[in-house]
């Protein structure tokens, strides 16, 4: 993928708060319309991508809120070229239509992704909204969560990643049963938040990449440490909110999220080089002599 010029967006991360239960808060809200069970939530197509491996020593559990994520990047790429890039943190409260509530997220020039403070992202949605049409539709939506010890888990089956079918089974150790992959059905819950998902839900594919592990094992294959939302022909602002859920655990608190080759400094860079060059070098002369 080229990456074009990019203007770049950095959210401060505000000090963690955490807050009563978001399911209590809404409930006169929205009700449960913040929930993605299979009967409220469609499934979208997903593709699985080893790429980088990372690794992890261990998880806190299955239940992720909002604020937990502090610190994950996102990553928002549009038609024009421009790529916005900000830190998950708090945004305080946020309106969608007659619905309030608590919430983490970023928020920018191109719009904003928000999930509530402390609802767990295995029965709630995520929000994401475009702002502005100034950059054309968006492309391409990435969440790497590593800088907030955060992992993406796919919906795991007897025989792997299966958003479809399959019997559900538990993959690493600390990590239970995912969700699949999907989006809030079109049109629904219109009355209390307006408008949302009329971008066609069989247009977006949902990408889990970078396999991840728990130190001294091989990756399992349900854990990763980046998902992205690809919109094919693009996501514009007309089209509404968007709504969909996507499974995530936490490594231990004092963990952290590592690539299990590291990449190498530039100092050690420049050495490796040189070592190479002097060889080359070496091998011409003996071909001279």
């Amino acid at each position: 993928m080229t990456i074009m010029p990019t203007i770049t967006v950095c959210l401060t991360v505000h000090t963690e708060t955490r807050m009563p239960t978001v399911r209590s808060l809404l409930a006169p809200l929205i009700g449960s319309a913040l929930l993605a069970s299979s009967a409220q939530g469609q499934s979208i197509a997903t593709q699985y991508e080893t790429g980088t491996a990372y690794t992890t020593t261990s998880l806190t559990g299955f239940s992720t809120s909002g604020a937990a994520m502090a610190g994950m990047l996102v990553t928002a790429r549009f038609a024009s070229g421009d790529v916005f890039q900000g830190t998950w943190g708090n945004l305080g409260t946020q309106v969608y239509g007659g619905a309030s509530f608590s919430a983490y997220g970023v928020s920018g020039l191109w719009g904003s992704l928000a999930f509530p403070t402390a609802g767990d992202s295995n029965d709630n949605f995520w929000f994401l909204r475009l702002a502005s049409g100034d950059y054309g539709a968006l492309l391409e939506l990435t969440l790497n969560g590593a800088p907030g010890r955060t992992l993406f888990d796919c919906r795991f089956t007897t025989s792997g990643c299966d958003n479809f079918a399959g019997t559900l089974v538990n993959g690493t150790p600390g990590s239970s049963g995912a969700i699949a992959a999907q989006v809030a059905k079109t049109n629904q819950f219109v009355a209390q938040i307006g408008s949302h998902n009329l971008f066609d839900a069989s247009d977006v594919l949902g990408v889990y990449s970078n396999s991840v592990s728990l130190t001294g094992n091989p990756p399992v294959g349900d854990l990763f440490e980046q998902f992205s939302l690809r919109f094919d022909g693009g996501m514009t602002i007309d089209q509404g909110l968007f709504l969909f859920a996507v499974d995530t655990d936490n490594a231990a608190v004092g963990a952290v999220i590592v690539p299990t080759t590291p990449v190498p400094e530039p100092s050690s860079l420049v050495l490796l080089v040189g070592a190479f060059g002097g060889l080359a070098l070496a091998a011409c002369r003996r071909r001279v002599a």
